[in-house]
């Protein structure tokens, strides 16, 4: 007999937010070489163009999920790899699931759009190191609000 849908298995398939985060971040991370490798100014600029429109939507107080997705796959596209991309996919949409239970502050917002536009610079400067920096920098609001708990916003600084 099959467990009925949200028994605590479903959530050892899909792991923990957290453990889902970790994996994110490791993947960018541990293939930061090779992104910064095979990045060059069309990437750049579209990146950068997403980053902008991140930006943009959260001046307004908007949500910034698609062009967030976008990001992240565009910085995966140059590998080649469709199984990275894929898995960067399914990371992505299970953690925009969970998303929408936490409180973002704005000081959070702020914190990721900024780590988006670091991880562009980083990579046009070829700087591997900075480039692992702002993937944590990226990934540090988010573990915030998974530690935080769903319906409590991190601290302003």
């Amino acid at each position: 007999m099959d467990p009925p849908l949200g028994d605590h298995r479903d959530r050892q398939v899909a792991g923990e937010p957290g453990d889902q985060v970790e994996v994110r971040q490791t993947i960018e991370q541990g293939l930061a070489g090779r992104i910064v490798a095979a990045f060059d100014e069309p990437l750049r600029r579209e990146l950068l163009d997403l980053a902008d429109q991140m930006a943009e939507r959260a001046a307004r107080g908007e949500p910034f999920i698609e062009p967030d997705r976008e990001f992240h796959l565009l910085l995966m596209e140059p590998l080649g790899n469709e199984l990275i991309t894929q898995l960067t996919a399914a990371f992505w949409d299970v953690h925009a699931i969970v998303a929408r239970a936490l409180d973002a502050s704005p000081e959070s917002v702020r914190e990721t759009v900024e780590a988006h536009h670091a991880i562009v610079t980083a990579a046009a400067a070829r700087d591997v190191a900075a480039f692992t920096r702002a993937v944590e920098a990226h990934y540090a609001p988010v573990r915030r609000r998974l530690q935080e708990g769903p319906g409590r916003r991190d601290p302003v600084a």
